[in-house]
């Protein structure tokens, strides 16, 4: 084990080594150029793996180069290296190939709308049952225009007052948008927020219901301005609208000029200064209001809770403080509170999650009934060494479940499986799986697939850890020394310290430390513009031998030590102390 670090003379300093949410998709225009796909003239012998299509796909609102195979790809292979993508002139584009969960369909995300591009194979490319791609394949693709698409940019909006730009809108390829605007009269709010729990799309008899809550107060066309194929948030500006200014609730509905569909882009929305964060308790409701300007607690703020049919059902004003108790008041989903001060209302509607993370990019698999936790010591291996993994199973909620097996699948590099073994539960659920590694195994990245049920690969939880020919650091070892700066002349007080890693101390080990100097042109890292000293000055070139010593029981050394020998110091000197701990 080996460590540096440097110091310098002459007082010089030691130195030791917004996805959008609810935005619509209307359906594409029947004038709209489609997108080129390519597929195969001849169709593959029976039992013959290779490329059954390539065509392009949107992903994430881009469009995307999909390779479909005529058999599952072996996952441990180098995609980027076996495929690639390049543009009509020949240039490479930059970006990775990602595996679909069926291993059947390979996809390039994240290419450019309206060009083309050339999708070459190369032949290598294995599938799970170990059949490789035996000739190149080239196939051109198109990825044609963006479908036009319009939507508003959030599920619900509070537009704050002192500096709102107003409604946020995402189009692509939309050069108008109609917007009409009704205001939820008072009275009806809570029927209202009970009946419409939530915006997005709506068909147009669900729209036809809105009289009973709603009165409409505005509608008007409006110009956006957008580059082609290039998704472009806007916003309405529905301050600047006299028909708009009246505090409450408000419901926006979307149509494209000229589009008649079913279905139509809906949003809610308020402006007000008003932030309103409610705790429910088991018979109380406590309130704190604050200014979404200054964050400042507000201070006379009216609260009210209506039922459905517009009823007071509960009280109160806050203090200076912004707080506001409602004694007595147990939450009801069909309620909502309704906060008014001057011209600022807010609305908070008790039907909603209280921590709605629907507007969030939050991936992940989904929720299974059984869980298997696995883990080890290691991630790391040499072939021939024993790969020890523990379990646990557990169900949705992290509790105990009756005993039951686990099937234990070891699958090599390449995706092909090399051992399947069924593990039987021991106490509170622990499982535990050994397997020894063989001496001439493939190095690479491996996984461990558990599973409850072998025939099914969406109960499978993976462990990966790779076999690679290494050895082991089984030491660390720390260099470091009190002193700041070193005056030509002084000694440099060097301290060392060495453990093993699974905690016990380098005691009695050998320490052997070696020292090198050079001219430091840039010793002041504020100053890197300017340089110091005579780079031409004569310096010793070769390491110099300063420790050979054994670590005491702790595993520590501390020595004062030469930096220099038989030359004077004129200029800032960098000193570079090397040192190796031995077993």
């Amino acid at each position: 084990m080996s460590r540096r670090f440097r110091t310098s003379l002459a007082g010089l300093v030691l130195l030791c080594a917004v996805a959008i949410a609810g935005c619509g998709r209307d359906e594409p225009d029947a004038q709209a150029p489609v997108a080129a796909t390519a597929e195969d003239a001849a169709a593959l012998p029976a039992g013959a793996f290779g490329v059954q299509r390539v065509e392009v796909d949107d992903f994430e609102g881009r469009p995307a180069a999909l390779l479909t195979f005529s058999a599952a790809l072996a996952t441990g292979q180098k995609f980027d290296e076996l495929a690639s993508v390049t543009t009509d002139a020949g240039a490479p584009v930059t970006g990775s190939w990602v595996l679909d969960e069926d291993a059947k369909r390979l996809r390039f995300p994240y290419l450019d709308a309206d060009k083309t591009y050339k999708v070459t194979l190369k032949p290598g490319l294995s599938a799970a049952d170990g059949k490789t791609l035996a000739q190149p394949v080239t196939r051109e693709i198109y990825t044609g225009p963006l479908e036009p698409i319009a939507g508003f940019a959030s599920q619900g909006s509070v537009l704050p007052t002192h500096e709102s730009r107003g409604l946020p809108v995402v189009t692509v390829n939309v050069p108008e948008l109609d917007l009409e605007f009704l205001r939820v009269r008072d009275d009806d709010l809570a029927k209202f927020l009970g009946d419409y729990t939530r915006t997005g799309r709506r068909s147009y008899w669900s729209l036809s219901e809105l009289s009973n809550f709603a009165d409409p107060v505005y509608s008007n066309r409006f110009a956006i301005e957008a580059a082609a194929n290039q998704r472009t948030l806007s916003y309405i500006p529905v301050r600047d609208i006299a028909e708009l200014k009246a505090p409450g609730l408000y419901f926006a509905v979307m149509k494209r000029p000229g589009r008649f569909t079913h279905e139509y882009d809906t949003a809610m929305y308020f402006v007000s200064d008003l932030g309103v964060h409610v705790r429910a308790y088991r018979d109380s409701l406590l309130v704190h209001a604050a200014s979404l300007e200054s964050g400042k607690p507000a201070g006379g703020v009216a609260l009210t809770v209506r039922d459905r049919d517009g009823k007071v059902r509960a009280q109160a004003e806050t203090n200076s403080k912004g707080i506001a108790t409602l004694p007595g008041y147990k939450l009801d989903a069909t309620h909502v509170l309704v906060a008014e001060r001057g011209r600022d209302v807010s609305v908070l509607a008790f039907n909603q999650p209280a921590l709605d993370l629907s507007e969030f990019a939050i991936a992940g698999r989904t929720q299974r009934a059984l869980e298997i936790f696995p883990w080890s010591g290691r991630d790391l291996y040499r072939p021939g060494e024993l790969v020890r993994v523990a379990a646990l199973l557990r169900d949705h909620d992290g509790k105990p479940v009756p005993p039951q097996a686990l099937y234990a699948t070891l699958k090599q590099p390449d995706g092909r499986a090399l051992h399947t073994q069924q593990l039987e539960p021991g106490e509170l659920g622990y499982y535990a799986y050994e397997r020894r590694i063989a001496p001439d195994a493939r190095t690479g990245r491996w996984t461990l697939e558990l599973s409850t049920d072998p025939s099914s690969t969406e109960s499978a939880r993976t462990f990966e850890f790779r076999v690679e020919e290494f050895l082991p650091e089984r030491l660390k070892l720390e260099l470091s020394s009190p002193r700041e700066r070193l005056a030509p002349g002084e000694t440099l007080p060097l301290e060392v310290e060495a453990d093993y890693l699974y905690g016990a101390s380098a005691a009695g080990n050998r320490f052997t430390a070696s020292v090198i100097v050079a001219n430091d042109a840039h010793p002041v890292e504020a100053l890197k513009d300017f340089h110091f000293g005579d780079p031409l000055a004569e310096l010793p070139k070769d390491p110099r031998d300063v420790i050979d010593a054994v670590l005491d029981a702790d595993g520590k050394l501390a020595q004062e030590i030469e930096p220099v020998e038989g030359v004077t110091i004129l200029a800032p000197t960098a000193v570079v102390v090397s040192g190796s701990v031995y077993e």
